[in-house]
């Protein structure tokens, strides 16, 4: 059986939880013999990487949810989050769940969790394909403004922690990230 390569008109962005972008990449990537067409192999492996990356985010949601709660309170996700971006101001974490929290009710739920899950975590396959369209100049260097942008369209981090997140990795504190203080800030944030 073949699958055309398009979205189903009664399933949504939301509910999925993905950018059309980020949906098109996980789908072309599924596309092995690149014929527009997903042959039933590939719907199967398609089927087990979803298979997989349900139960991840299944088991960081009981990880995080601390009270068994059924949600993420707002205490709890700025425990991970303080653990997670050391020393960033307070405000900016609590911006970021709070873009998270669809319905108002500041926590967030399993629904919400899946969302914000799926716009922070960056494949680890992305880190060499995101230095090399970041150092468009080959300097072996990026700047403020190209990782500040990168994180901010990518990740939903709002501008001012990007930019304090690169404060603390630029650990020469030359105005620009090498490769390693790079890599330590992409694995910092996404594993």
């Amino acid at each position: 059986m073949i699958y055309p390569l398009r979205r189903q008109k009664n399933t949504s962005k939301k509910e999925l939880g993905v950018t059309d972008e980020r949906a098109k990449k996980i789908v072309a990537k599924a596309n092995t013999y690149k014929d527009n067409k997903i042959q039933k192999s590939e719907m199967d492996s398609l089927k087990e990487l979803v298979r997989e990356v349900k139960e991840e985010v299944c088991e960081r949601f009981v990880k995080y949810d601390k009270d068994t709660s059924g949600r993420v309170t707002m205490d709890e996700a700025m425990a991970v989050l303080k653990a997670k971006f050391e020393g960033v101001n307070e405000e900016s974490l609590k911006l970021m769940i709070k873009r998270y929290d669809a319905d108002g009710t500041g926590s967030i739920e399993y629904r919400e969790f899946i969302f914000f899950f799926f716009n922070v975590k960056c494949k680890r396959e992305d880190l060499k394909q995101k230095w090399r369209e970041l150092d468009k100049d080959l300097s072996g260097t990026i700047s403020t403004y190209e990782a500040s942008k990168m994180f901010e369209e990518e990740c939903g981090i709002d501008e001012k922690m990007a930019k304090s997140l690169f404060e603390d990795f630029d650990m020469d504190k030359d105005g620009k990230l090498n490769r390693e203080e790079f890599e330590k800030l992409f694995h910092s944030l996404f594993g």
